[in-house]
C-alpha cells in the first residue's frame, strides 16, 4: 500500500514536468517549421523577379560542407546561417524575421552559437542567398524527419 501511494505521489509530482518537456520539443518544432515557411517563401520569390527579392545576385559565404558528412546539419550549420544572414542588409525586412526565429531556434536548444563556431574555417568560396536557402529548407527537413535532437 505505501509503495502505490508514493508511486502516486510521484506522478502527480512528475506529471507537470512530463508535459512541461514535451510542450517544449513541440515549440522547438514549431518555431523550425515557421522557419522553413520563411525560407520556401524567399527562396520562391528569388525566381519569381519580385523586386525586393535580389537574391540570384548576393554572394554569401558557402555552407555546403556543414549540409554533407556523417555530421551534417548540426547546430554549427544553422548558426552559421544565423550568423550569415544577420549580416546581410541588402534584401526584405522579412529577413529579420527568418533570423529571429534561427536565433529563437537556437536559444530554445540551448546551443550557445558563438562557442559552437568557434575555430570554423571558412572556405574561401561563395553561393548565393537562394543556394543558402535551399540549404536550409534542406537541412530542417533533415532535422524534421531525424527528431529534433
Amino acid at each position: 500500500m505505501r509503495i502505490l501511494l508514493l508511486l502516486c505521489a510521484a506522478a502527480v509530482l512528475l506529471h507537470p514536468a512530463v508535459v512541461r518537456c514535451d510542450r517544449f520539443k513541440s515549440d522547438v518544432r514549431r518555431n523550425l517549421n515557421h522557419v522553413c515557411d520563411l525560407a520556401k517563401r524567399f527562396y520562391k520569390n528569388t525566381h519569381s523577379g519580385h523586386s525586393c527579392y535580389v537574391l540570384q545576385r548576393i554572394f554569401v559565404e558557402d555552407v555546403s560542407h556543414l549540409t554533407q558528412g556523417r555530421n551534417n546539419c548540426e547546430d554549427k550549420f544553422f548558426c552559421k546561417v544565423q550568423d550569415i544572414l544577420a549580416n546581410q542588409k541588402y534584401f526584405c525586412s522579412t529577413n529579420e524575421t527568418l533570423v529571429r526565429n534561427l536565433e529563437t531556434y537556437n536559444n530554445h536548444r540551448n546551443v550557445n552559437c558563438t562557442e559552437t563556431m568557434e575555430g570554423m574555417n571558412t572556405t574561401g568560396d561563395e553561393i548565393t542567398v537562394s543556394m543558402l536557402l535551399k540549404h536550409l529548407i534542406n537541412c530542417i527537413r533533415l532535422r524534421n524527419f531525424r527528431g529534433t535532437r
